[in-house]
């Protein structure tokens, strides 16, 4: 730790989660590492924290990193751990009386949670250079987001209260946005004028991990699409904004969710499935802490359709899951079939347009005439190679946050247009109008599938 006066003090409610180990706190040493602000800590929780617990959990997340376990406390001005019920207004009150400089007030909290430290803010005034920081997901359903909403308006202005989406701090993310509007050879294409269909797909090969006490409440289709890929979605069916200020970028994310809904019946175009066990992983249903009575999926797809002159006609996959074969994050344009010429190979295969939504790294895989017999036709794939980002998507929602940036914060109104996408297949998989599936853990997920091969 250094001597200097911090000119910014992150509160880090929830401090003793899963979260903060594992995202927020390797993203905040990756951006105090590249930048010269000058940050205290303090990571409170509820329970008691046991001796050099803290000091432990900020040496693993250093090491997380990529640094040398004492380097993120040498980069923060202070650091300390508190036992503290921030929904207790007195304690509120001290502990934001002891931050220094601006404060960023971090729930790392479920959303039942906020609504009691948002009832004890409103009671303990806010400061005036607070800014509210939410992490996902942002309610439990429409209404309660927009109960929620309600409550923390209350507190303070809309362009102070940070709802996180970490996937908008990922560079390979918006890498979306001079993709599709600074370059020539994509942007006039990006449309139904030429693309018959696009993919959001985000498969993990991990399992639960031991969170099935977060994922036990949530599912795939809260936990992946209800946030982070619908925020893809929006990035790439937006209307070019006029310029990246975050007023106007933010109307055109909230303008194109306006016009996302499901594509038709829930029986028809939703998914939802679990894993049952192979290739040495457990079935979900025999995971410690889950109710095997219970209907949680861990994989989840959604048909959408975009209703705008941009996107008429085209469907959007978004598909997550869990203990698949093949880690997959990809954003896949397929575009239509060119007609071909009679002579020329067969007719053409569907042209690509992918993204690889962790790397950022972009291909195009065209029709090319075939290297052994030129009029054939081969599918050819080119790709661009992106260096590695110097901040983890966390570094950069957190420079943002302290910055007092609220480009890559999603909005309330967007957090609750995302809720009503869902919700009508959220509603027909509680009543069992949409079939459960299973899938062998390791494979491809299940043969009913909406994606393509």
């Amino acid at each position: 730790m250094t001597s200097a006066t911090a000119t910014h003090t992150v509160i880090l409610v929830g401090a003793s989660g899963d979260l903060a180990e594992r995202l927020l706190l390797p993203g905040l040493a990756t951006l105090l590492e590249h930048s010269d602000r000058e940050v205290s800590l303090i990571g409170t929780s509820r329970h008691e924290w046991e001796d050099g617990a803290w000091e432990a959990m900020l040496e693993r997340s250093s090491e997380s990193a990529g640094f040398a376990k004492d380097r993120l406390s040498q980069l923060l001005v202070a650091s300390d751990a508190r036992t503290v019920d921030p929904s207790d207004p007195d304690q509120l009150r001290s502990l934001l009386e002891d931050a220094e400089g601006s404060v960023a007030l971090y729930l790392a909290l479920p959303p039942a949670a906020m609504q009691g430290i948002g009832k004890a803010l409103l009671e303990v005034g806010a400061p005036d250079d607070l800014r509210l920081v939410l992490e996902k997901p942002f309610g439990e359903s429409g209404d309660d987001a927009r109960d929620l909403n309600a409550l923390v308006s209350r507190v303070l202005p809309e362009e102070r209260i940070f709802r996180v989406d970490h996937f908008l701090g990922m560079n390979a993310v918006l890498g979306l946005l001079g993709m599709r509007f600074a370059n020539r050879l994509i942007e006039p294409a990006w449309s139904a004028d030429t693309i018959e269909r696009v993919e959001i797909v985000f498969d993990e090969e991990i399992a639960l991990e031991g969170r099935s006490s977060f994922y036990e409440g949530t599912g795939a289709l809260v936990d992946m699409l209800q946030s982070h890929l619908l925020n893809v979605l929006a990035l790439a069916a937006m209307e070019r904004p006029e310029s990246m200020d975050a007023g106007l970028f933010r109307d055109a994310m909230a303008g194109v969710l306006a016009a996302t809904r499901l594509d038709g019946d829930p029986a028809d175009a939703s998914r939802r499935a679990r894993y049952t066990a192979s290739h040495g992983t457990p079935s979900y249903v025999d995971e410690d802490g889950v109710d095997a009575s219970g209907d949680t999926e861990t994989l989840a797809e959604l048909r959408l359709a975009v209703d705008t002159p941009r996107w008429k006609g085209v469907p959007f996959i978004l598909r997550s899951g869990k203990a698949l074969g093949t880690n997959r994050r990809l954003l896949t344009a397929v575009l239509a079939r060119a007609e071909g010429i009679e002579g020329l190979g067969s007719r053409p295969q569907s042209d690509r347009i992918s993204v690889d939504l962790e790397t950022g790294q972009v291909s195009l895989t065209l029709s090319l005439n075939a290297d052994a017999d030129p009029f054939s036709l081969a599918p050819t794939t080119a790709e661009t190679h992106t260096p590695a980002p110097t901040l983890l998507p966390y570094g950069q929602v957190l420079a943002a946050v302290l910055d007092g940036v609220p480009l890559l914060a999603v909005r309330g109104d967007v957090a609750e247009r995302c809720w009503d996408i869902v919700e009508p297949a959220l509603t027909a998989w509680r009543a069992n109008l949409v079939p459960l599936q299973e899938y062998a853990a390791g494979s491809d997920g299940p043969e009913d599938s909406l994606t393509f091969p």
